[in-house]
């Protein structure tokens, strides 16, 4: 993430841990916004590496849970989906 800049100096116009250590901005904002690199935040103070693993698990949870109980595709949709994945190679004469 680049600092905006100033275009006379190209020194940052904005010092940010400045303004996060600032008193006035940590009044002003809710505890879980003051800090943006806690490693505590959100719903049931769970930690966002928890959070990033349970998703992952959940995801292909449901993932499978939706596509094994549908039918299986045709033979004509399959053969378009390997013509998709195995392109035939043309060269130009």
């Amino acid at each position: 993430m680049w600092p905006l800049a100033d275009p006379a100096n190209g020194l940052p116009l904005v010092d940010a841990a400045e303004a996060l250590s600032h008193p006035q901005w940590l009044d002003d904002v809710p505890a879980s916004a003051a800090n943006p690199l806690a490693s505590r935040i959100g719903w049931f103070n769970v930690s966002n590496t928890a959070c990033g693993i349970f998703g992952l698990i959940a995801g292909c949870a449901i993932t499978a849970g939706v596509s094994l109980p549908g039918k299986e595709p045709s033979a004509k949709k399959r053969e378009l989906i390997e013509a998709l994945r195995l392109p035939e190679i043309r060269r130009a004469d």
